[in-house]
């Protein structure tokens, strides 16, 4: 049994036998240094074809099975040295190991000198003529035999070369008609090989290609990034991913390619292009539009907002000074009704009456569109304050009208801190709150609730949900009742359409929201949010 590097590690009792060698002497060395080939005999080729045959049993993985060889071997000193004259039939198999790799080879061998004595001498004693004829009679059957063997392992052969040259063929035509474009190219600068595709996509033939170094075709701004990138290759065998630079058409312009590469041992590095000039030029195309497109928004914005401030200026400043006249109007209103009211029949006295109380709407509704306008322009401060002194803070303003009406005003226990403008704030709930009292069922007193609202993801208070019995808002009323001068039902109940749209400008301010939902079993929750930055603190209901 031999190393695939041909050292001895094993040898059977018939070996030794037939060798004349001791096992002790052979393990370990080199085969051809035990059995060299006869010195006396310079026509001597046992060396050079046992060689051979274990080569072949190595590189094709199959047994290898010589024909009769002549190889002698040395005699003992004790039996007077020299060589001896020997014929031999070897077959060489080899054996693999765990990972299918050549482990060992057997080196089997048959003496077959005293048959081709006898074959040569062309006659025998005739105790020996039927020894030799039955070993003649085993030996062709053994030749047959390792001819088949030998017939097996040719047609195995055959068939694997068949298969490897099918598939070179399958991965030629994969390479020929892919539409990347395909290349091997040497670490010197050069194409090994490329495929139509680069004829396709930049004009020149495949000799053309070939001919000349690759960096001939890189467009020069391009080369030294080219040079770095097949450096790093070449010295690290990185794997190049998404490396792009401009190689010149046969027509002069520049086509942008993007590669993989990956480099090989061997100094080869294998590599796949592919041309994204057009996708290049449309995503450019696309950056510039949504730049020339973000700069109109910003434009437009900017416009919108110069506008906005012109025209909530002008707003406040409008109403502000509409208040003046109205003030008038209604004072001296009243003191024509205090003074010369008896004179004046019931019908003048009932427009004078309608006069004062439009004044004071008109007033009422000045005074909220300035409060929309100032709430466009709050500042938000960095205090937290406790929501439960909000609440009750809007609702000392409403004391008179919860005596009167005989309303029922709960607020929990635990209300959470709020990041906001405590003005703002107040004002927010204030509207809330009386929004809720003027809006009861068939005039019953009111039934009031200030709640905490939680965040159903993070079950964080982020705000109030103020609470009624009223009649409830029909769902498509729900968005309308936010916007100025907006009302969900007649003209029955007093207000001037503003109080929720004031709402909804402090809710979002602060950065919030502010919207009516049904509440179960009747009525309606008004929901007002901060914002979801401030430190809050959860509290029950």
């Amino acid at each position: 049994m031999l190393t695939p590097e041909l050292t001895i590690v094993a040898a059977s009792d018939a070996y030794l036998r037939a060798t004349m060698t001791k096992r002790e002497a052979i393990l370990g060395r080199y085969l051809f240094d035990v059995f060299p080939d006869n010195p006396n005999d310079p026509g001597a080729t046992g060396v050079s074809n046992l060689r051979t045959s274990l080569e072949r049993a190595l590189q094709n993985r199959a047994p290898d099975a010589m024909a009769v060889q002549k190889y002698d071997i040395r005699r003992p000193d004790s039996e007077g040295g020299g060589f001896e004259e020997r014929y031999w039939s070897p077959v060489n198999s080899p054996v693999f190991g765990k990972q299918g790799e050549v482990a060992y080879l057997i080196h089997r061998v048959e003496d077959v000198t005293e048959f081709i004595r006898a074959k040569r001498a062309g006659s025998v004693q005739d105790r020996m003529t039927k020894e030799l004829r039955a070993r003649a009679a085993e030996m062709e059957v053994e030749i047959i035999h390792r001819a088949q063997q030998l017939q097996e392992v040719n047609t195995r052969l055959r068939g694997e070369l068949e298969a490897r040259k099918q598939a070179e063929n399958e991965l030629e035509r994969f390479f020929s008609l892919s539409l990347d474009m395909l290349c091997i190219a040497t670490s010197d600068g050069y194409f090994k090989r490329v495929n139509p595709a680069f004829t396709r996509t930049l004009g020149w033939s495949v000799e053309e290609m070939l001919a000349r170094p690759f960096l001939d075709f890189v467009h020069p701004d391009d080369r030294s990034t080219t040079v770095r990138e097949v450096e790093k290759q070449v010295m690290s065998g990185e794997l190049v991913l998404q490396f792009e630079n401009r190689y010149r058409h046969k027509d002069g312009s520049w086509r942008l390619l993007s590669w993989k590469s990956v480099p090989q041992p061997d100094g080869l590095m294998y590599a796949v292009a592919r041309d994204v000039t057009e996708r290049k030029q449309a995503e450019e195309s696309l950056r510039r539009a949504y730049d020339e497109l973000e700069m109109r928004v910003q434009e437009r914005t900017a416009e919108i907002t110069a506008k906005s401030r012109d025209l909530e200026t002008l707003l406040y400043v409008t109403s502000h000074d509409l208040r003046e006249p109205l003030r008038s109007i209604e004072n001296f209103s009243r003191m024509v009704h205090d003074r010369y009211g008896e004179k004046l029949e019931e019908k003048g006295q009932d427009f004078l009456s309608r006069v004062i109380r439009a004044a004071r709407r008109m007033d009422r509704l000045l005074a909220d569109i300035l409060a929309l306008s100032r709430a466009q322009r709050m500042e938000i401060p960095d205090d937290d304050i406790d929501g439960e002194t909000i609440v009750q803070e809007a609702l000392t303003r409403l004391e008179d009208v919860v005596s009167k009406t005989g309303a029922h005003v709960r607020i929990a226990r635990t209300l959470p801190r709020l990041r906001v403008n405590k003005t703002w704030a107040t004002q927010a709930v204030y509207n809330l709150l009386a929004n809720a009292l003027k809006f009861t069922c068939h005039g019953e007193p009111a039934d009031i609730e200030v709640l905490p609202y939680h965040s159903k993801e993070s079950n964080a208070a982020l705000g109030l949900a103020v609470c009624d019995r009223g009649p409830g808002v029909a769902p498509e009323h729900a968005e309308r009742i936010f916007q100025l001068f907006q009302r969900a039902v007649g003209r029955e109940v007093d207000g001037t359409g503003a109080g929720l749209a004031i709402v909804r400008q402090v809710a979002e301010r602060h950065g919030g929201r502010a919207w009516v939902q049904p509440r179960v079993g009747g009525g309606s929750e008004f929901i007002l949010t901060f914002g979801t930055t401030p430190a809050m603190e959860r509290s029950p209901a």
